[in-house]
């Protein structure tokens, strides 16, 4: 990975660390600094515009692809992943005013994003 690519990876994730902790919403929160585009962006079939992916650059989404890259244990990250999908479904037996699909797609989450 090049050293440009990790910067902006450690910066944006700094970045949404600082927006939870300080009890921000941040399922909707867009990066001002998209991340590169990725293999995962091309296996998912995230549509593109202007040359970048539509989901997975600026996002929520963006930031579990930056994770997957700085882990070492690809074990570790099925664990978040798993984590993550239970998540979401405790959120939808939650919602009643707005879908699941809705908040995924602020997030940037496309629907196979389990496949990543």
């Amino acid at each position: 990975m090049q050293p440009n690519y990790v910067n902006n990876y450690y910066n944006n994730i700094t970045l949404a660390r600082n927006i939870c902790a300080h009890g921000e919403r941040f399922f909707n929160f867009k990066f001002n600094t998209q991340i590169n585009i990725l293999r995962e962006h091309l296996a998912l079939q995230i549509p593109f515009r202007k040359g970048m992916p539509e989901k997975g650059a600026r996002d929520m989404f963006a930031v579990l692809l930056m994770v997957k890259y700085l882990f070492n244990d690809l074990d570790l990250f099925d664990i978040l992943k798993t984590s993550i999908s239970q998540s979401l479904d405790d959120l939808q037996g939650e919602l009643h005013s707005i879908s699941i699909e809705d908040v995924m797609d602020e997030m940037g989450y496309p629907t196979n994003w389990m496949n990543v």
